[in-house]
């Protein structure tokens, strides 16, 4: 067993792994309230039930799968969640309400995993909702982690691995409504989950603090009257002592309970401020960063690029490293030691996106508002202007595209439509071997300062995403996840009734509640559709200009004025809408 600290929204969060190889099945809790008090299921994103009937409700059944399949096959195990291009999976359990209306107090939630070495390990975000707002999600806390593949035991296919979150103060959520849990990318794309143990009480109902209140002011005075009524014998010599009354003790409780609940909002607010001041210094510095290797460079970073390249024994090819552009930004936000790492050909033989070596975490790239940080190494709150994703069909439509409209056509990466492209050639060689290997790259055009018509002001360089992945991801060859784990991007769509610019087709996908910035926040599942800005401050999130500049934008703005931020030059970008022109009042 191992004790992990978890990036999560509760301080006090405690997260065991416990692995069992020798065959053998851990005991089902029997008071789970999934078992017990469940009203509904309802699963969206990417399901992937096994053979066997398996579904939702199977994960909930008190059993591991369908009994008399044997250990080690997928249908032992009761659902899999995975990526399946950029999507992963939702499932949402509704609690009955109906009699305990007060909800329930959680104290722990187990999850089980399983299948083989390489699809054992567990990433997923808990949620809740309370009775009060059964429509707002809370986060919990957040779990990654891909296991070594096992080594010895019964089974070797079937590392059989449990989960468990609990609170040292005893409560991981009080009058919950629904539980969610929100599966990301897995390791090796899936991940088998066996079963989920939710274990907790109903909320008992206590009375109203202003009938405890009354109560007290009514015994007070009745006490108040007796005394007033009996006779008090005097003592000759000694003065008489004036105690506190109980009306007056209630009374001063009662003010100091005001006080405290005036006070904490505005303690609260106090908090929140230096949090987002905090989170703008840190974007702050990330656009002065850009700027410097904008004016060394004569480009702008790309969304991915290679370091420390070497040519492989034996053959011309050359090996690389692949980072994302925070490696191209640490020599100017103070960190050159690192950049020297990834720069040095003769550490490129020992890179690997699992040497914590290359992925330290640096304070300047998390958010203290962040509450979900579920990366052990490479912690990241922000994203860049990754600009143009062509995923609606109806891009076919504009000029150049037809039928290679996909995410890595050079044509949507122009600088017309986007700042920081990729910039991986289409294939190149990857250590240790250092063979050619075909990956995602178009070799895309980098973007330069003179080709930012729109005004380095107004076009966006960095904000903020809840849903960010590491500082360190890059995908798997022939995708293009990058865009969306460590970019904000925008998607051909508009709001309803939008006037089109000429020549423009109609989009043929409506524009998602998720696609407009903070739209879901993190009771989304991170794709396409959500690699837009969120954050946690209150009805904004900040966004680094590439002038340098951060702006609180707005989270009411229009989706077109979103779309106008991210192109650097809209009136020739393949924006619906690329005739309107962008004002500074249109998004703060």
């Amino acid at each position: 067993m191992q004790l992990l600290s978890m990036g999560n929204t509760n301080a006090d969060l405690v997260t065991q792994i416990n692995s069992l190889n020798d065959g053998s099945v851990f005991v089902v809790e029997s008071n789970d309230l999934l078992q017990t008090h469940l009203l509904s299921t309802s699963s969206i994103g990417n399901f992937d039930p096994f053979s066997g009937g398996s579904n939702s409700v199977r994960l909930v059944d008190g059993a591991f799968g369908p009994s008399g399949v044997a250990a080690g096959s997928p249908s032992a195990y009761a659902a899999s969640a995975g990526v399946g291009g950029f999507g992963g999976t939702q499932l949402t359990y509704t609690l009955d309400t109906s009699v305990n209306t007060l909800g329930y107090n959680l104290t722990q939630i187990d999850t089980y995993s399983g299948w083989d070495a390489g699809r054992d390990g567990q990433r997923y975000t808990v949620q809740y909702s309370q009775v009060f707002d059964p429509l707002t999600f809370i986060t919990i806390g957040s779990f990654n982690n891909n296991f070594n593949s096992l080594s010895s035991g019964v089974g070797n296919r079937h590392g059989n691995r449990r989960v468990r979150m609990t609170d040292s103060d005893g409560f991981l959520a009080l009058n919950v409504a629904s539980i969610r849990f929100n599966f990301q990318d897995a390791e090796n794309g899936w991940t088998a989950y066996r079963e989920i143990d939710v274990l907790g009480s109903a909320v008992q109902a206590v009375p109203e603090p202003s009938s405890l209140l009354l109560c007290g002011l009514a015994a007070g005075g009745i006490c108040l009257r007796r005394r007033r009524n009996r006779c008090q014998p005097v003592c000759l010599g000694r003065a008489s002592r004036q105690a506190f009354t109980l009306v007056e003790l209630l009374v001063v409780i009662a003010i100091i309970g005001i006080l405290v609940g005036l006070l904490l909002p505005a303690v609260q607010a106090a908090r929140e401020a230096a949090r987002r001041t905090q989170c703008v210094t840190n974007l702050k510095e990330l656009a002065l960063a850009n700027i410097q290797f904008e004016m060394v460079k004569k480009r702008y970073p790309g969304l991915l690029d290679t370091f420390g390249a070497t040519s492989a024994s034996g053959s011309s090819t050359k090996i690389n490293k692949v980072g994302t552009w925070v490696i191209s930004l640490l020599p100017y936000i103070g960190n050159e030691p690192l950049y020297d790492v990834w720069a040095d050909p003769a550490t490129t033989a020992t890179w690997t996106t699992s040497n914590v070596e290359f992925y330290p975490n640096i304070n300047l790239l998390m958010c203290p508002s962040d509450s979900v940080q579920a990366e052990s190494n490479a912690k990241n709150s922000y994203v860049c202007n990754a600009g143009f994703l062509p995923t609606d069909t109806a891009c076919e439509s504009l000029p150049k595209y037809g039928s290679s409209r996909n995410a890595n056509s050079t044509i949507s990466q122009r600088p017309q439509n986007t700042v920081f492209s990729n910039r991986l050639p289409a294939s190149l060689g990857l250590p240790p071997a250092g063979g050619t290997f075909s990956m995602f790259g178009t070799g895309a055009p980098a973007c330069k300062s003179d080709n930012i018509k729109d005004g380095l002001t107004q076009t966006a360089a960095f904000s903020e995403n809840l849903l960010a992945d590491s500082w360190g991801f890059i995908g798997t060859m022939g995708d293009d996840s990058a865009r969306i784990h460590l970019g904000m991007v925008w998607l051909y769509r508009t709001e309803t009734g939008a006037t089109l610019a000429a020549g423009k087709p109609t989009p043929s996908s409506p524009l998602l509640p998720v696609n407009k910035i903070n739209g879901e926040k993190l009771s989304a599942i991170l794709n396409a559709d959500s690699a837009r800005p969120s954050s946690d401050h209150n009805g904004v999130v900040n966004v680094a200009m590439l002038g340098g500049n951060v702006s609180n934008v707005d989270d009411q703005i229009d989706y077109h004025v979103y779309q106008a931020l991210l192109t650097p030059h809209t009136r020739a970008s393949d924006m619906p809408q690329s005739h309107y022109l962008l004002k500074e009042d249109d998004y703060q």
